[in-house]
């Protein structure tokens, strides 16, 4: 899974590593501005966490697990929220921009589907010699 979908890339288990870090972000940011009034949240440096050792191990199962269940937890949380909790906001110091529930909840949306190509992209140059060599 050291394939990547574009040279320069982050492999498949760094994107998978990296889903399951950022969802637990994004996961505490929520319950942050549910309990707090507009609360600060420190962005977290990707490409730094993304050179650590646990991206290199070969634990991808150990970050699906961790995916499925927060995705479970935040899901049920998202389920019992009122509509009014979906205004509540954070401030994001990098831009120090606001940002409300309903907004963060698109935007990691469209960042797991971006992250779900690029792995689709790197599956498809794994298999590609593979055909390559059927059609030849």
């Amino acid at each position: 899974m050291k394939t990547t979908y574009r040279p320069g890339g982050w492999t498949v288990t760094q994107l998978i590593h990296h889903i399951a870090d950022s969802h637990m972000n994004a996961y505490i940011r929520f319950k942050l501005s549910l309990t707090e009034t507009e609360p600060t949240i420190k962005p977290y440096e990707e490409a730094e966490w993304a050179k650590l050792p646990d991206y290199k191990l070969k634990m991808i199962p150990v970050s699906i697990s961790l995916i499925t269940a927060l995705h479970t937890k935040w899901s049920n949380l998202m389920d019992a929220l009122k509509i009014e909790d979906w205004n509540r906001l954070y401030r994001h110091t990098a831009d120090l921009s606001y940002v409300d529930l309903a907004t963060s909840r698109v935007m990691y949306h469209k960042q797991s589907a971006h992250h779900l190509a690029h792995i689709a992209l790197s599956l498809i140059h794994i298999s590609e010699p593979t055909r390559q060599a059927e059609i030849s």
